[in-house]
């Protein structure tokens, strides 16, 4: 607040000035305080705030917030003036060096040259220092230069709030053209320029418009002490998304401030256009005047590459602990985690901060680093001292120490904590690395020793050889360790060993000791200490002791030995383990007062003891089977307890032997009910699988028939599987018949039982087997005629099928269709769709022994395709009449063979009047026309063909006949009954007309000839002539005949023979 106060303070007290100013004979210039530089190239911005990259020629510490090397050319002007210039920027170790040169001029003949260097440097993370070296000549005629020194504070990397604020302010402070300035007279009055002096200016962001547009405010006061003047300026910017800023303003001030015309308000537009590395910008500039107003245009292109790639980053954890785990618990033992960051940059790190945050993303923990750029407080030592040091790029340590605490110092609670690195350049790229993970673990559960005994004596006589304890753990965790160490009355390690959590059963850790020191061999006697040490992969650890292992070497010792090889016994009459036989064995028998031996069953109860007080036996036998002894099937225990003088009780140790006198039992179970040894591939042999309790043991094998047993050696038994080929253990065949496999089985306690398979059948030979179909042609076309095949199977020894195909084939033996059958079937109705052509068709039987026998090959035939049938006619026109009487003729043909073929005469009505059958597949049909020599009516009737092939594919065809029983009546007329045939145009010729007598006469039968036939008085043709079918009259001239009588007569032909 109170720094938002003093800023508060400088802006009332620019105001102010303005106001004071305002009294005096002001003008204005579209050129900066005199300096020659357009408005539109700084980008209006004045000395506190870098709107554009030409800004650092106000102010030269603008130019360090460049952030590449990077370059610019601009052409601007308007109607009779021109500016042209260019800056470099480029960037150092020791800060940023600008190089910029400008032209200005008009088509008065009066221009104005500059060439400036600057150097400029970031002194803290938001103030800036530079300073330069101008120098500038008017024409070439008149020289001058000055420094400037200016320092600015920047603070628009901080965001603009949404709505209205007061945020971002910046000042600064210049000295200006320190140096000597060029004097020169334009319109009459002399100016100098650029004039020494003192330079002041502030902005602030005041509105934010939903992140779019954006409003600031900025002044710049100049004091200028030669020649003396003043210059305040002040105005208005809007930036809309970084690309456009409008900007209008004010400029007031003494006259000898500026070299142009009386202007006093300013508006300009600046635009930028981002290319992929570079920019366009684009400005426009407008001045009032009383006289005419100025407009300038200029246009630049800046070059060069911006930084925007940000660092590399990421934060590892230098741990053994695979969960990255470690115990703040300050006792010494991973009390912290280091973390490693990993940072680097193509320019400089500016800062970097690593961030620790709980489960539910709450920060509990961060380091930062000292941004380079943050100062205390600024002091002109500091600002020169920074200003010619080289640039420091942020330190990143080797690693930073978690202690496990949070942000008030405390320890934070146990669980797993997410871990972020973030990091910075000094151009504000930031990377943000992955996530590790790490464990605060500060728990530990606890853990009990229940030891067996505290007394052992490893001296392997089988009573107390090991020493034996229980570790009890509440829940050992999956990174925990469990060291043991055994140490003696000096607390010197005899022993040690580690454990993890592999060797933890059910939260229990069973430890056993076997007496000896790390060199192999049994320590000696004494009393030693058991430490336990549980451990977790945080260092969290519980240390327990357990104090007074006594170690014993000399101690008396009695031991038993089963003088049998078994300890499976049995009362069975078919066992031969019938004893119990006991070896005893005392290492002294000095001082030996009572033997006592023992036999307890599975609940620790006695059931049989023996009492010694003297001669002490060395051998104990019992034999079960006598009824004394009267032991139930179970296990029991046998031990022999001893007392000696010293008041040592050794126990020998403790033999078991299991009793079991129940009869073994099995089961055998066969691969196939039958199988045919005949080398086809196909159950050639048989498994049987023998099943039993797996310590039986089989000790003897036969397979059996109803007249012979077959004997096997044990070895031919293999992991309880038993494989016969059918052959006996010769290599003989054994003949075809019905057999069984027989074991005896044995258990450990020796009792024998005998187990057999299910009946077998061995098959030598394969069975017969057939198909038959009801038909040798097949046509499946829906007509209800050949559309299913019966196929009829037969097969031997029906019973033992266990499934069958029905099989066909083509003519390129490709089975087109399979049915398969679980068993015998006794026929099956074929009537699916297959294509037209020869099928071969067979049944693949399977039997339970293996066989697989096919039957004979048996051929049907699709056919699809009706039978054609073509007549043509020979005789289609004949005739009843009698002189003329002939018969209809019709050939006929039949593409193939039929299973029938007849034909009928149909009337005109298409009724049947005669028919005949089974006339062939070729011939010829004759009709005459009659029945019982009466002849029918004359007209049109059809002979018809009616065929069936041998499929049942039916078809018929037509042709009609044409019945004529009556000859037409004709009618003859001639002209002139005597001509003169003399070529004198008188009677040379006659017409001959022809017609049937009944004009209205329609003949059905078919004229195919016409003919004049001239005869003379002797019945000799003398002329005969073919008329047209269509001609009914004729010319007789008579050419070449004698003189004499001659008759004329008309025939007509037709079909049907009638003349």
């Amino acid at each position: 607040m109170k720094n938002n106060f003093s800023k508060i303070l400088v802006i009332i007290m620019m105001i102010l000035l303005a106001s004071i100013f305002s009294s005096v004979d002001f003008v204005t210039g579209s050129m900066i305080e005199g300096g020659g530089f357009p408005l539109l190239f700084t980008g209006f911005g004045g000395l506190s705030y870098p709107l554009s990259s030409g800004s650092f020629t106000l102010n030269p510490a603008l130019a360090a917030v460049l952030y590449a090397n990077e370059g610019s050319l601009l052409f601007g002007g308007f109607q009779d003036s021109l500016f042209i210039s260019s800056y470099f920027n480029f960037i150092l170790d020791f800060g940023n060096l600008s190089f910029f040169g400008s032209y200005a001029g008009n088509n008065t003949g009066l221009y104005y040259l500059d060439f400036k260097a600057a150097f400029s440097k970031l002194i803290s993370e938001n103030f800036y220092a530079g300073f330069d070296l101008n120098i500038y000549t008017m024409g070439f005629n008149k020289f001058g230069f000055g420094f400037d020194i200016g320092i600015t504070s920047l603070t628009s990397i901080e965001p603009v709030p949404k709505g209205f604020s007061f945020s971002q302010f910046s000042y600064a402070f210049i000295l200006k053209n320190l140096g000597l300035p060029i004097t020169f007279k334009y319109s009459g009055e002399e100016y100098t320029l650029p004039p020494i002096g003192l330079g002041a200016g502030a902005n602030f962001a005041f509105l934010n418009v939903a992140d779019i547009m954006f409003a600031r405010l900025y002044s710049d006061l100049y004091l200028y002490l030669y020649p003396f003047g003043v210059n305040f300026k002040g105005g208005l910017i809007l930036s809309f998304l970084d690309y456009i800023d409008l900007a209008a303003g004010f400029t007031v001030g003494t006259d000898n401030a500026s070299i142009m015309s009386s202007n006093w308000f300013f508006l300009g537009v600046y635009a930028t256009i981002p290319l992929k590395e570079n920019s366009i910008n684009i400005s426009y500039g407008y001045t009032p005047s009383t006289t005419s107003p100025t407009h300038s245009i200029y246009g630049s292109f800046a070059f060069g590459k911006v930084d925007k790639k940000a660092p590399i980053a990421r934060v590892t954890v230098k741990t053994d602990s695979p969960r990255n785990a470690f115990s703040p618990n300050y006792d010494g033992q991973k009390d912290e985690i280091n973390l490693i960051p990993d940072f680097s940059d193509n320019g400089l790190l500016a800062g970097w901060k690593i961030s620790i945050y709980d489960q539910s993303s709450n920060l509990v923990k961060e380091f930062i680093a000292q941004d380079v750029r943050k100062i205390n407080y600024v002091t002109i030592g500091k600002i020169i001292s920074r200003l010619f040091e080289k640039k420091k790029a942020v330190e990143v340590p080797g690693f930073v120490a978690w202690d496990g605490t949070n942000t008030d110092g405390k320890v934070v609670p146990d669980g797993v904590y997410k871990v972020i690195g973030t990091v910075w350049d000094e151009r504000y790229n930031q990377t943000e690395t992955e996530p590790i993970y790490i464990t605060v673990d500060n728990t530990i559960d606890p853990f009990d020793i229940s030891p067996e005994t505290n007394i052992f004596s490893p001296n392997n006589d089988g009573n107390l050889d090991k020493f034996k304890t229980t570790i009890k753990f509440n829940n050992f965790e999956d990174y925990a360790n469990c060291s043991i160490t055994i140490l003696n009355s000096s607390s010197t390690v005899v022993a040690e060993f580690n454990y993890d959590i592999k060797d933890i059963d059910n939260e229990n850790l069973i430890f056993i000791w076997d007496g000896k020191n790390k060199s192999g061999n049994v320590a000696n006697e004494g009393i030693y200490q058991l430490v336990v040490k549980y451990s977790d992969d945080a260092a969290n650890q519980i240390i327990k002791t357990f104090d007074k292992i006594q170690l014993v070497i000399k101690y008396e010792i009695i031991s038993v030995k089963n003088r049998n090889d078994y300890n499976y016994i049995s009362s069975n009459e078919t066992s031969r383990q019938d004893n119990i036989d006991l070896y005893i064995d005392y290492s002294s028998k000095e001082g030996l007062r009572k033997v006592i031996i023992k036999i307890v069953d599975k609940d620790n109860k006695v059931v049989y003891q023996e009492e010694y007080k003297d001669d002490f036996p060395s051998v104990f036998k019992i034999n079960v089977k006598d009824k004394k002894y009267d032991l139930p099937d179970g296990t029991y225990t046998i031990k022999v307890e001893t007392v000696y003088e010293n008041g040592n009780t050794p126990v020998s140790n403790e033999l078991v032997y299991i009793k079991d006198s129940s009869t073994p039992t099995g089961n055998i179970k066969e691969q196939y009910p039958a199988f045919s040894p005949n080398n086809d591939g196909i159950q050639d042999d048989i498994t049987f699988e023998i099943e039993k309790d797996k310590s039986d043991k089989i000790i003897e094998v036969y397979i059996v028939s109803e007249k012979e047993r077959y004997s096997f050696p044990i070895n031919s038994i293999d992991k309880d599987n038993f494989i016969w080929d059918g052959k006996d253990s010769q290599g003989n065949e054994i003949p075809a018949g019905s057999y069984f496999l027989e074991c005896k089985i044995q258990d450990p306690a020796g009792n024998i039982s005998k187990i057999q398979s299910k009946p077998i059948s061995l098959v030598r030979k394969a069975e017969e087997v057939s198909v038959l179909s009801d038909t040798g042609y097949y046509s499946p076309n829906d007509d209800n005629k050949f559309d299913s095949i019966k196929f009829t199977f037969s097969a031997e020894n029906k019973e033992n099928v266990v499934g069958m195909d029905l099989l066909i084939e083509d003519t390129n033996h490709q089975i087109v269709y399979t049915k398969k059958f679980v068993k015998f079937q006794k026929d099956f109705s074929f009537s699916e769709k297959l294509d037209e052509g020869k099928y071969f068709y067979y049944i693949k039987v399977y039997y339970n022994n293996g066989n697989m026998p096919l039957s004979l090959k048996r051929n049907f035939i699709v056919d699809l395709t009706k039978p054609s049938i073509t007549l043509s006619a020979i005789q289609q026109y004949f005739t009843t009449v009698e002189k003329f009487s002939n018969s209809a003729k019709v050939e006929f043909k039949i593409s193939e063979d039929v299973a029938s073929c007849n034909y009928s005469i149909l009337d005109q009505n298409k009724k049947p009047i005669e028919s005949s059958d089974n006339i062939g597949i070729s011939g010829i049909i004759q009709w005459n026309g009659k029945r019982s020599n009466i002849s029918y009516q004359e007209g049109v009737y059809y002979i018809k063909v009616e065929s069936t092939d041998l499929a049942g594919n039916q078809n018929s065809n037509e042709i009609p006949v044409y019945l004529i029983t009556s000859e037409p009546e004709l009618v003859i007329k001639i002209a002139n009954s005597t001509i003169s045939p003399n070529q004198d145009g008188l009677l040379d010729s006659t017409n001959v007309d022809f017609a049937y007598k009944d004009s209205g006469t329609k003949v059905l039968d078919q004229l195919i000839g016409k003919r004049i036939v001239i005869t003379n008085q002797d019945k000799k043709i003398v002329e005969k002539t073919d008329l047209q079918l269509n001609q009914n009259s004729y010319n007789f001239a008579g050419r070449g005949l004698t003189d004499g009588e001659y008759q004329i007569s008309i025939i007509y032909e037709f079909a049907s023979g009638i003349i």
